[in-house]
């Protein structure tokens, strides 16, 4: 099972991009923002399976969570419990709303607006130890200046294997032109540049946190992390997956990095891991 994507718009999305700000309701926005508003949602815009689409919408008079999408023929089918983004795109931000779709009609789409603070994130028992290697700014320019593609690569071919497989693994790549995994790539997650231990994970995201030292700067702002989950069912989930980092905080003598995958999972295939998994919270 395989997911991939070139990986220049992904770089070149993050180096230019304006601050998003995620939202879970349209009255939260900014006042100079909801004055026009009318004219922002002209410009809204969908992001589903790493493709952005120009969207036409209107809001729900009847319910502040509630976003009616209109059907376009440059707009992918969706089906109910489907996840999009939808960007409002301002002069200084980028409003974020996280939907899923919740009922389907004949020109029209219903979509709930999801609160972004809600995920469940699942922490383990014991320790669990992680291990970062860096993308280096060189490494990032390499990868814009030429069409690399970024590619999830799982021995899982489909989700009733989830139940029989004991060792099931999830590796991010970055393949060059020729369709091959990058030297430089490999050269990369041969190195491990810092050490720390799992404080979370999430279907988007993980935090880590760590007792050696590390200061933000744009040496080290992507990362590719290497863990595995050792489950009581006698089963092993192995993850290498690439990362960017959005915030880092420090409390007591410890570093807290809190990063979001470049490629958030599959629903359905976090639906059924989640089961798996799930006894690590308790």
């Amino acid at each position: 099972m395989k997911e991939k994507f070139l990986i220049r718009p992904y770089f070149e999305n993050l180096f230019t991009q304006k601050r998003n700000i995620s939202v879970k309701s349209f009255e939260v926005l900014p006042s100079e923002v909801k004055l026009f508003l009318d004219y922002y949602l002209k410009k809204m815009l969908a992001l589903y399976n790493q493709k952005v689409f120009p969207v036409s919408v209107k809001l729900s008079d009847k319910n502040l969570e509630e976003i009616i999408l209109m059907k376009d023929e440059n707009l992918p089918s969706l089906k109910e419990k489907d996840f999009l983004l939808l960007i409002l795109p301002t002069e200084k931000a980028r409003y974020i709303f996280q939907t899923v779709v919740k009922e389907e009609l004949e020109e029209v789409y219903k979509l709930k607006i999801l609160d972004p603070r809600v995920e469940e994130r699942y922490k383990p028992p014991k320790p669990i130890s992680v291990f970062l290697s860096y993308l280096t700014e060189k490494n990032i320019l390499t990868f814009l200046n030429q069409d690399y593609l970024f590619i999830r690569d799982s021995n899982l071919s489909s989700l009733e294997e989830i139940e029989k497989l004991r060792e099931i693994y999830f590796f991010d790549l970055i393949l060059n032109p020729k369709d091959q995994v990058e030297d430089d790539f490999i050269k990369i997650i041969n190195k491990i540049h810092l050490k720390g231990e799992l404080v979370d994970i999430s279907r988007r995201g993980l935090c880590i946190t760590t007792s050696e030292s590390f200061f933000p700067s744009k040496e080290n702002t992507f990362f590719y992390v290497r863990f595995q989950l050792d489950l009581p069912q006698k089963q092993i989930f192995k993850f290498g997956l690439l990362c960017h980092l959005r915030n880092v905080r420090t409390q007591n003598s410890y570093v807290y990095l809190h990063l979001m995958y470049f490629l958030k999972f599959n629903f359905e295939i976090w639906e059924k891991l989640k089961e798996r998994i799930k006894c690590l919270a308790e």
